[in-house]
């Protein structure tokens, strides 16, 4: 496209040099014409020089954003990985503390009981009242509801019992 518009000027160019007068005499453009080619030379060299420098900084303006861009969208999936690794981690801990207090409910109830289940165990009651207690408020704090309401039933009859 360009080389067609660069005829097309040099054609029209040749054109209208040929249909006027040179002005000045023809010794005056024999000194005069290379340093006037060289300035020209050098003012469409720096144009050129210019375009090309906003085309490279548009580029690279655009390659920064995109690249911006991809930076966000990776902490975002990293934030949403950590975030569900944490809950993930909050959740097994959770269930592996609820774990340890229903071993240590049976643990009581076997102690409580004794053996045999029929028998009074090696626990004083007070004692055993004071664990469900204890078991009681961490399984209130763990949220287990139903745990909350064996360990509630289980002191009611140990204590009703006694």
């Amino acid at each position: 496209m360009l080389g067609l518009i660069g005829a097309l000027l040099f054609i029209v160019g040749g054109i209208i040099g040929r249909s006027a007068a040179v002005p000045y005499s023809t010794e005056f453009w024999r000194i005069a014409a290379q340093p006037a080619a060289v300035i020209i030379g050098g003012l469409a060299a720096v144009s050129a020089a210019a375009v090309a420098f906003r085309a490279q900084r548009a580029a690279s303006q655009t390659v920064l954003r995109g690249v911006r861009l991809q930076v966000a969208a990776g902490e975002k999936q990293f934030r949403q990985t950590y975030t569900a690794d944490v809950e993930q981690r909050e959740a097994d801990t959770n269930s592996t503390a609820v774990n340890r207090c229903w071993e240590k409910f049976t643990w009581i109830v076997a102690l409580h009981q004794g053996k045999d289940m029929a028998a009074p165990g090696e626990v004083p009651v007070d004692i055993a009242v004071m664990m469900l207690e204890s078991l009681y408020d961490d399984a209130k704090a763990l949220g287990d509801p139903t745990l909350l309401v064996g360990i509630g039933e289980y002191s009611r009859l140990v204590v009703d019992a006694h």
